[in-house]
């Protein structure tokens, strides 16, 4: 039996003698709206947490779903710049292996060259050596002049220079002087 049932029953034979439990009844019944009104705001507020829950439980799901697209996209650019960066150090090496491989052939090259050079000139010193030296012409200088200061003839100069006329020699010029 309810409370409200067992108030009445108490409250009913003595309805006519006690005004006071109407009074009861009407408090009783007061505060049964108000447990239903409180009742009703609870179940309010608690599906409106329900909503709330769903709502951060839904946002968490897509923010963990953006994360792992992003972890995955993070990754790719990962390999893709790994990759990027071994094909630029397999060109880099490339370049230092060709520039490496022009270097050897232009020492090579200047070796060579300068191997000439010197075999040259040492033949034409070995070559001045058997015939003369070398004099070079100033200004006012003669054959007869050159040829005096060397105690040489000037017919020996000028067969050795193949001048033909002993007056044509200018300042510059380079006369072999004959032994």
């Amino acid at each position: 039996m309810t409370a409200r049932a067992a108030a009445a029953l108490i409250c009913v034979p003595v309805l006519f003698l006690t005004p006071g439990c109407i009074t009861l009844i009407e408090e009783q019944a007061e505060q049964n709206r108000v447990q239903n009104t409180e009742i009703h705001s609870q179940r309010v507020e608690m599906e409106q947490l329900r909503s709330r829950i769903e709502w951060l439980e839904k946002s968490e799901a897509d923010l963990l779903a953006q994360l792992a697209a992003m972890r995955s996209e993070i990754e790719t650019i990962r390999r893709e710049l790994s990759e990027k960066t071994a094909a630029a150090e397999r060109s880099i090496q490339a370049l230092d292996a060709a520039r490496q491989a022009d270097k050897d052939e232009i020492t090579n090259r200047l070796a060579a060259r300068m191997s000439e050079l010197l075999n040259a000139q040492t033949q034409a010193a070995s070559q001045q050596t058997r015939q003369g030296r070398e004099h070079v012409v100033k200004a006012g200088e003669t054959l007869s002049t050159i040829a005096a200061a060397y105690k040489v003839r000037v017919n020996a100069i000028a067969e050795a220079n193949n001048i033909s006329n002993p007056n044509s020699i200018r300042p510059g010029q380079k006369l072999l002087i004959p032994e």
